[in-house]
């Protein structure tokens, strides 16, 4: 199985940081978000991984090209935004992929692993089902909802509806089976995963729901919590150059009144 991290947002609700240094960038605890997805990705057996970007995009190409990620990500730079689902479709034109695909939206911090996630999705008996981690919410505002039956397969979704009634909101964490590649493809004008094409899997994908925080972290206020939240680990072998870059944006961001 391969991989592919949405990273090109402009990061408009974290600004002023997202003006200075890229949200897949952003420290928590000394150590840069997309690094917790790589390493995470890497221990679930992932054999390659494809970060798109366009916001910042050298900055993430500079980091990405340290020799511990050099021969396992590429990164994948769009001349104009085209939205996840655009992004999505863009790739699958693009890359042969004949086994199932991880997709997510590496701007949020979770603090359970992927593991268990990869997990269930590969013990299926036929892997009829894509799959999609969702995590509990007591508010619906910000967030897409997923209504679901006994065997957590997605009956209904709303995305970001005020009146929507639910506590199971959308991680935007994907594995896609080579049938909804297929589907994906096939989607006209497709622009945003949520809204062009979630909706469209209904009956056919099944909701993992981590019982562990999830935190998204777009917003200054979310990004600080995360990285409260955050057990302290070692870069491993990030260069040092890179140890000290983050570190000095933490203690800007943490010492910041945003």
């Amino acid at each position: 199985m391969e991989a592919l991290l949405l990273a090109a947002g402009l990061g408009t609700r974290l600004k002023p940081y997202t003006d200075f240094w890229p949200k897949c960038l952003m420290p928590i605890n000394g150590r840069a978000l997309l690094d917790y997805w790589i390493s995470d990705l890497r221990n679930c057996g992932i054999s390659h991984i494809y970060v798109n970007t366009y916001h910042h995009n050298e900055i993430v190409k500079s980091f990405l090209s340290q020799k511990i990620f050099r021969d396992y990500v590429s990164v994948l730079n769009e001349k104009t935004l085209l939205g996840t689902g655009g992004t999505l479709v863009n790739f699958l034109e693009k890359h042969n992929i004949r086994d199932n695909l991880l997709v997510a939206h590496c701007d949020n911090y979770v603090c359970e692993g992927l593991e268990k996630f990869v997990e269930i999705f590969e013990n299926q008996k036929i892997q009829h089902y894509s799959y999609v981690m969702g995590f509990n919410v007591k508010s619906t505002n910000n967030f897409g909802i997923f209504h679901i039956d006994s065997n957590h397969v997605a009956k209904s979704f709303f995305e970001k509806d005020p009146k929507a009634i639910g506590d199971i909101a959308n991680g935007a964490i994907y594995i896609f089976n080579s049938s909804d590649q297929k589907l994906i493809e096939s989607i006209p004008h497709m622009y945003d995963i949520s809204v062009d094409l979630i909706p469209k899997l209904m009956g056919k994908l099944k909701v993992y729901v981590t019982e562990k925080c999830f935190i998204d972290i777009g917003s200054p206020i979310n990004l600080k919590f995360a990285m409260k939240q955050a057990k302290k680990e070692s870069c491993h072998q990030i260069e040092p150059i890179w140890v000290e870059k983050l570190e000095n944006i933490e203690k800007r961001i943490i010492n910041s009144d945003y």
